[in-house]
Parts: C-alpha cells; sequence; structure tokens
C-alpha cells in the first residue's frame, strides 16, 4: 500500500522550537518568567484566592476580637548633666558623664532590676493578678507542657513556687512590659508601660521614674558615704607622710649647710658659668670669622691678596682702588691726548705710580691686620676654655648636693600636694552626702490611657489580608502545578510538543443534543468554525498526496469527544470531496445512533464476516453527502477482524471511491486497536479534552503512536473554556459565537 507523500512534519511540529522562539516577545530571555502567565493562572482561580483571603481575614478577626486590649501609659523624664568630681577624676562614685553615654546608660538604669524590684514591692505587684503567675491563666504553650507532662509523669503535684522563683518570675513579666526610649539629640526619655489596667499602667510608669530617682540618690549617698570612710583613712596617712618629708628635707639642709635653693642654683657661681659660657660662644664666633679671613690671605703675595675678599671688602683698600682707578684713567687720556715728554703726560705717570704704591700699602697694611686680629681672637678663645673649665668645676659639686636637695623637696611637694588635694575632697564629700542633687526630674507625668495600644486592629487586618492574599496566590498556583490537565493551546504546545490543529469550545444548552452534526444543524457556530480550521489542518497536510488519504481520529480515554470530531470533520469535508466515515470503535459503536439509524443496522463487521456488503452498510445522513460505515451487529473479536487482510482488502477498495476517508478508532490508552489501525492510515489526528486528559496519559499515547510511521497531523483541544481561555489563558476566544460564525453569516461552503 502506497502512502501519499505529507507536508515534512517539520512545518507542523519539528520547528516548532524556531517559530516559538520568533513568536517570543523581545527581550524575553530563555528561563525568564513569564508573569503575564501567572497572572492568567492565579485569575484563573480568582475564587479560591477569595475565599483563602476572605477566611484568614475572617480568622484574623475573631483572633483580634479574642486578644485582651492593652493600654499603654508614657512619663517623660528629663536626665540632668550633673557631674561630681573626686581627686579629679569624674564621676567615680555618682556614675554621670556629660556625653551621649551619660543618658543611655541613665536609661539603662531606668530598666533596670534594681528599679523593677523597687516597683514591685512599692505597688505590691506580687499579689496582682496581672503579675502573679499563680493567679493567672496558663497559656496556650505553657498549658500544653503541662499536658504532656501529665501524659508521661501522671498526677504529679507542683512544689509551690520559692519567694525568689516568684519575684523573678514577676520581674520578667514586668520587663516585659516596660520600653524605656531616649529620645533622639534631647536629654528625655520616654518611660512606657503596658498593662490590661490602663490605671495601673500609668501608676506603674510614674513609680518607674520615682524609684529611679530614689535608686540613684540612694546609691550616690551610698557610695559617697564609702568615699568619705576611704578619704578619712587616706588624708591620714598622707599627714604623716608629709611630716616625714618635710623633717628629712630640714635634716639634710642641716648636714649641708645649704640655703633655699633658687638663691644657691642662681648664685654667682652659676651666673658666672653662664657669663663664660655666653662670652666663649661669642669669642668662638670671633676666632671662626678671622679664621675665614686669614685663610684667605695666608701664604699668598700682595697681588693675590688684593683680590681677596676680606681684603677688597677693607675701606682703604677701596679707597686705594678707587684712586688707581683715576689715575689709570688720566694716564689713558693723557696717553691719547699728548707724548711722553710732554708734562700733563709725565705728571699723569708719576700720579699713577704713586697710585699703585699706595694700594699695595694698603693691601700689605690690611694682611697684617687680618693676621693680628686672628691670633688674638684665638688667644682670647683659649683663656675663656680654661674659664670655663674651672668655673664647671666648681658647679658640678654644687649640682651634686642641689640634686639630692631637690630629691627630698620633690618628695616633701608631691605629699604636700596629695594630702590637701585629699583635704578638699574630704570636705567636699561631706558636702556631697548631705546635699544630694537628682539626677533626673519627672517633666510629665503619665495619665491612664483612654484608648488600647495593643492589638493594633488596622495593621493586623491588613497583616491577614496580606497573608490570607499570599496563601491564596500559593494556593492557587499550587493547584496549578497539581493540575495535570491541559487548559490551552499554549500548554498542549509546550508540554507535547506537538501542534494543535484546532481548539473545539464547549457546547452547552440546546446545541450540545446536535453536537454530533453541529457543522449541519449549526454551520456559523464559532464549534463549525473550528471543525472547518481543523478540515483545514488536514487538506494541508495531505496537499501532495495522490489518491485517496486515510486520517484517523482518536483519544487517550473515552468520552473526549473523538467521535463527535469525526463526524463532523467528515460532514465537513464530505462538502467538497467524496468522503467515507468508518466506525472502528466496534466495542462501543455510537454513530448508527448519533445519527438516527434503526437499531441492529449492519456494519463493518457484518463487512469483513461476508453477511453483507458494502453497499448494503453505507448510510448517508440527512442532510449532507457523507457516506457512512458504521459498527456493525456483530462486536466479537474487533482487534482479530480489524487485523485481517479483508479489513484491508475493503480499506484498499474505499481508497479507490473516496478522496477521503476518516476512521474513528477506540482510545489509544485502553487498547491496542488504534496502533493497529495507524499503520493503515496516512495520518492521525489526536483528540485532547480541555481541563479533564492527564498531561502523562497524552504523552504515553502519543509514544505509542510514535511505534508506526504514521505522521501525527496534530492536536485537536476539544471542549475548551472559551471565555475562561480567553481570559486566564490569553487564548483569541474566536471559537465562540462571536467568533468568525458572527463574522460571516452566511454557510461556509468550502
Amino acid at each position: 500500500m502506497n502512502k501519499p507523500a505529507f507536508m515534512p512534519r517539520s512545518i507542523l511540529g519539528a520547528d516548532r522550537t524556531e517559530a516559538g522562539a520568533l513568536l517570543k516577545p523581545e527581550g524575553l530571555l530563555p528561563g525568564t518568567p513569564d508573569l503575564l502567565a501567572y497572572a492568567r493562572r492565579i485569575m484563573a482561580r480568582k475564587w479560591l484566592v477569595m475565599a483563602i483571603t476572605v477566611a484568614t481575614i475572617v480568622a484574623g478577626v475573631l483572633a483580634i476580637q479574642s486578644m485582651t486590649p492593652v493600654f499603654e501609659a508614657t512619663a517623660t523624664v528629663l536626665i540632668e548633666d550633673t557631674r561630681n568630681e573626686i581627686v579629679q577624676i569624674r564621676d567615680v562614685y555618682s556614675g554621670t558623664s556629660g556625653g551621649r553615654d551619660h543618658f543611655t546608660t541613665q536609661s539603662e538604669f531606668i530598666d533596670s532590676r534594681n528599679v523593677a524590684e523597687r516597683v514591685i514591692k512599692q505597688l505590691d505587684l506580687m499579689e496582682h493578678p496581672d503579675f502573679d503567675p499563680r493567679q493567672g491563666k496558663p497559656s496556650l504553650v505553657s498549658g500544653a507542657i503541662s499536658w504532656v507532662r501529665g501524659l508521661f509523669q501522671g498526677d504529679v503535684e507542683e512544689a509551690p513556687l520559692s519567694e525568689r522563683d516568684l519575684l523573678n518570675s514577676v520581674v520578667r513579666t514586668f520587663s516585659a512590659n516596660l520600653v524605656v526610649t531616649p529620645l533622639r539629640a534631647t536629654q528625655l526619655v520616654k518611660v512606657r508601660f503596658s498593662s490590661p489596667d490602663p490605671v495601673l499602667a500609668a501608676e506603674i510608669a510614674n513609680a518607674i521614674v520615682d524609684a529611679y530617682i530614689a535608686a540613684d540618690m540612694d546609691a550616690r549617698y551610698a557610695v559617697a558615704q564609702q568615699a568619705h570612710l576611704w578619704l578619712s583613712e587616706h588624708v591620714a596617712i598622707l599627714r604623716q607622710n608629709l611630716t616625714a618629708s618635710e623633717l628629712a628635707l630640714q635634716g639634710y639642709r642641716d648636714r649641708k649647710g645649704l640655703i633655699d635653693k633658687d638663691s644657691a642654683a642662681q648664685g654667682g657661681a652659676a651666673r658666672e658659668l653662664e657669663t663664660i659660657m655666653q662670652r666663649l660662644v661669642e669669642a668662638r664666633v670671633r676666632r671662626s670669622q678671622a679664621e675665614q679671613q686669614f685663610n684667605q690671605i695666608r701664604g699668598r703675595s700682595v697681588a693675590v691678596n688684593e683680590s681677596a675678599p676680606a681684603v677688597l671688602a677693607n675701606p682703604s683698600v677701596a679707597r686705594a682702588r678707587e684712586v688707581l682707578a683715576e689715575a689709570r684713567r688720566r694716564m689713558a687720556d693723557a696717553s691719547m691726548r699728548y707724548g711722553p715728554s710732554h708734562p700733563q703726560y709725565q705728571a699723569a705717570e708719576t700720579d699713577l705710580v704713586s697710585a699703585e704704591t699706595g694700594l699695595q700699602s694698603a693691601v700689605e697694611a690690611v694682611t697684617r691686620s687680618i693676621a693680628k686680629e686672628f691670633e688674638t681672637a684665638r688667644a682670647v678663645e683659649r683663656s675663656l676654655e680654661r674659664e670655663l673649665a674651672d668655673s664647671r668645676g666648681v658647679i658640678q659639686e654644687q649640682n651634686r648636693d642641689e640634686f639630692e636637695l631637690a630629691t627630698y623637696e620633690q618628695e616633701v611637694a608631691t605629699n604636700r600636694q596629695l594630702y590637701e588635694t585629699f583635704l578638699a575632697r574630704l570636705k567636699e564629700t561631706n558636702i556631697v552626702s548631705d546635699i544630694q542633687s537628682p539626677v533626673a526630674r519627672m517633666i510629665d507625668r503619665a495619665v491612664p490611657p483612654s484608648i488600647p495600644a495593643k492589638p493594633a486592629k488596622r495593621p493586623l487586618l491588613l497583616a491577614f489580608g496580606v497573608v490570607g492574599l499570599v496563601l491564596g496566590i500559593a494556593s492557587a498556583l499550587l493547584v496549578y502545578r497539581l493540575d495535570d490537565s491541559l487548559s490551552s493551546v499554549d500548554e498542549v504546545e509546550d508540554v507535547l510538543s506537538v501542534p494543535v490543529i484546532s481548539v473545539l469550545p464547549r457546547v452547552k444548552g440546546n446545541q450540545l443534543r446536535n453536537v454530533h452534526r453541529m457543522l449541519v444543524k449549526h454551520p456559523e457556530s464559532g464549534f463549525s468554525e473550528a471543525i472547518r480550521t481543523a478540515r483545514s489542518a488536514v487538506r494541508l497536510a495531505t496537499l501532495g498526496a495522490n489518491g485517496s488519504s486515510v486520517i484517523m481520529v482518536t483519544s487517550s480515554l473515552p468520552d473526549e469527544g473523538k467521535s463527535t470530531i469525526a463526524l463532523n470533520m467528515a460532514l465537513a469535508q464530505a462538502r467538497v470531496s467524496s468522503t467515507l466515515l468508518i466506525e472502528c470503535d466496534i466495542r462501543r459503536p455510537t454513530h448508527a445512533q448519533l445519527l438516527g439509524q434503526p437499531p441492529g443496522m449492519a456494519g463493518l463487521t457484518d463487512c469483513l464476516k461476508g453477511t453483507a456488503s458494502a453497499e448494503d452498510c453505507i448510510f448517508h445522513p440527512r442532510g449532507s453527502k457523507l457516506d457512512c460505515l458504521a459498527a456493525g451487529r456483530d462486536l466479537d473479536a474487533p482487534q482479530e477482524l480489524l487485523l485481517s487482510k479483508d479489513f484491508a482488502e475493503l480499506l484498499r477498495g474505499f481508497r479507490s471511491q473516496y478522496e477521503m476517508i476518516f476512521i474513528d478508532t477506540p482510545p489509544v490508552a485502553l487498547v491496542s486497536d488504534a496502533v493497529t489501525l495507524a499503520e493503515q492510515s496516512d495520518g492521525v489526528i489526536l483528540t485532547v479534552k480541555a481541563h479533564a486528559t492527564s498531561r502523562r496519559l497524552v504523552q504515553r499515547s502519543l509514544q505509542q503512536l510514535a511505534r508506526v510511521s504514521t505522521p501525527l497531523i496534530g492536536v485537536v483541544l476539544n471542549q475548551l473554556d472559551v471565555k475562561r481561555a480567553r481570559r486566564y489563558y490569553g487564548e483569541y476566544g474566536v471559537y465562540d459565537a462571536n467568533g468568525y460564525g458572527g463574522y460571516r453569516r452566511t454557510d461556509d461552503a468550502a
């Protein structure tokens, strides 16, 4: 049997990846979540989301109504910037300082256990029902723990709480309801206390501030008393040390015969030594300058010394050089005007010789003066050095005595300073012990609040609403993930990687009775238009076929509408070519009944067994040119009949009579008849019921059909909720009554 040459499957299925890539929005990378798809999935289950959200809000309202209202009273405290000093060490016993650390420390002090115990004892809170664990109702957690403990340990009487344990429990409850908040960039502190009783909350808040001020004053008074005792002991010791050091100083002075240190150190010897050292420095400077000038002229001729800097700087040499320059100028002038015998010339020559002699004499005199000055300066320097050496011996002896004297004097000064300082602080401590300034003062006293601070109904309701919405969305997405059915064209093509040749909308109402002949009864409906779309896909797939084409229509499970689709596609194709519809679902035949034929009419099985001819078994539905061959009367051994040579011969004979043959087969997942018939077909159409058929089951059916070489033309998605698909899945929704049928009112004869 020669099968017709179909259009390559890549056009319909294999190249879907490339085609899909071309249709993806620009910039949508692989792996990028499709937010619109998620939104549509959530909207598809909006009632579930709304139900969970409303239920959560109702539960929140009930929970809020069951909560005990808690009132919050606030007292405002001003922390004073007071500082006390002792021995120049700040805040040893006052605990105060002037920075932000001071205010933070005081805030923590307010929240301390010391203050809490004072308030608890002052207000007798250990007997109050809100604080006494023996009177309060057990919480759910503690009650559950007690119940579980009773299951394993039996009825065991609990030991009564000790006084210390009771106090610890009350302090924990007290601290849990206390909030101390320093106000930024101020010296104010807010003291807030929460309680179901508004009057008690205000009373405790005010008592906390009073207890804090009293505790601070008591602590400072106690530390001041302790400091007073410590200072008194040390003042006595320091007084003894001062007396002993003064006696030692006076004894040393008597032994050495020393007078006051300042007059001795600054006496004649010291001043003389200082004068000698100053003169020596000046003599060394003069000697250095004279030596530099002497080095410029030492061992040189007069002509060379004439250009020495020390000689040139001498005023007499400078005047002699000016005279020589003037004589040379006149000599040059006379030599130009007169001859050697002229009196002017001879006079100028005589003046020149005299000037040169005068310059030489001046240079020699300056040279001798420089040498003499150097020798004098060096002699003075050596004399002062010897005098300094003699004076140092005397001064060093005095320094040794004065150094030891300074040690005694320093010890006396130190002991006196310590004694005076401690004595002054002792007096200050006596004053501080008598007069204590409070570390803080209350600015605003707490008043009983009229509105509860907890529970915050609006934020809690909003939180419950948000949580409910999140849970609803999560539930909707979870239901979507658990839903294994196929609900849209995109899901079919993405999951199965096969093309969808048509989408049939769900038929309701009066049209449901005529759905098997919808193309005849309601040709303008969206269902009929979808059937014509499927027929066009079949014609495109068989465009290059030579002769007749056999198209098998099947499904994965029963009741997916394969027979209805096969009937309507055959009716549509019968309008344009000779068409035969063969019912091969012998186990569950429906064509004769749907098309109004009498029960027990002969059909396919009768033809295969030879009890009736094909011409006698073929009938025509009313209002169409379609030839139909029902299943027949004898339904025994259907698979053997379909695998027989008689069926192959019968189908071969029909190929010569009809241009298109549709075969309605049993479901693929239940029996193997469909796979067997696929081998004798030229194309396969798989019907999938939307919102019902499992993806895995459809995939298994495709795997079974893939065992044969017959190409899969595509999938028909049946009974799709068009409105839901258009709203939530992005389908175009042209298959309903307002689709193509509304666009073209006349019957489609093509």
